[in-house]
């Protein structure tokens, strides 16, 4: 694997799905592609790894992968909504079986290949999407889906029909949520979690240097202020039960002597 691109974990908002952050769904997402669309599709999706307040994207392709330029966006884009329309097909498929393992999968792969919450980065022949965040991103242009004959026009008239009657379907019944369930848009960045600083395993096919260089460690002293901080604002209570037991030990020694 290929390391092309990173973003900070604070640039965006991450997404979540399933009481997790969507990029830690890769593996399951990587399966699926591999496995229910055509084989050409399976490395679209960019593999992310964590380091510390980082996001480090990774891909197979060897040649270097950048952001879609003027001079291949169109290939870039056309290649993309190929890609995704295929896997319409799929959403569709998975939606008429109507069991909660499909309609868990219909959600999660939605909310991953959202196309305003996907980048594009491109060889010039291969592209590859940086996802799992809120990019609010516009600038992947449709093409004119009218010159592809009756047939798409079937395949989305029937996919936004399947939508409609999943919206019909969710306002009827009455789901009881899930506790603890995140929302789609977590109001407390990554970083801010106490044990942020903990790093995701890096791919197997690493070379040695490069996986030591993922690895990199928070200053001690930074740790261990940071521990004694969170300590004291969350059992300041300790605190003041340890002095009251220290006055009382000195009141009565003062006596008994």
């Amino acid at each position: 694997m290929n390391h092309f691109y990173s973003i900070p974990t604070d640039s965006f908002v991450p997404l979540s799905h399933d009481n997790a952050y969507l990029f830690n769904h890769y593996d399951k997402l990587a399966n699926f592609l591999s496995l229910h669309l055509d084989k050409k599709y399976r490395h679209m999706l960019a593999k992310p790894i964590k380091s510390n307040f980082d996001i480090h994207w990774y891909s197979p392709y060897d040649e270097l992968l950048s952001i879609e330029s003027s001079a291949v966006k169109e290939n870039a884009q056309r290649a993309y909504w190929d890609f995704y329309t295929a896997l319409e097909s799929k959403i569709l498929e998975l939606g008429r079986q109507d069991n909660d393992n499909t309609r868990d999968w219909v959600s999660l792969l939605k909310k991953v290949f959202n196309p305003e919450n996907n980048l594009l980065f491109t060889n010039g022949s291969d592209i590859s999407i940086i996802w799992g965040w809120k990019f609010e991103n516009n600038q992947i242009g449709r093409p004119d889906l009218l010159q592809n004959g009756t047939a798409e026009d079937e395949k989305l008239s029937e996919l936004n029909e399947f939508e409609a009657n999943s919206d019909r379907e969710n306002d009827r019944i009455s789901v009881k949520p899930k506790e603890n369930t995140p929302a789609d848009e977590p109001a407390v960045p990554i970083e801010d979690d106490f044990w942020s600083d903990r790093v995701e395993p890096p791919p197997m096919d690493l070379p040695a240097e490069e996986v030591d260089n993922l690895y990199v460690k928070p200053p001690l002293n930074h740790s261990f202020l940071a521990f004694l901080k969170y300590f004291a604002g969350r059992y300041w209570w300790l605190l003041i039960i340890l002095l009251v037991l220290i006055a009382f030990v000195f009141m009565y020694k003062s006596v008994t002597i």
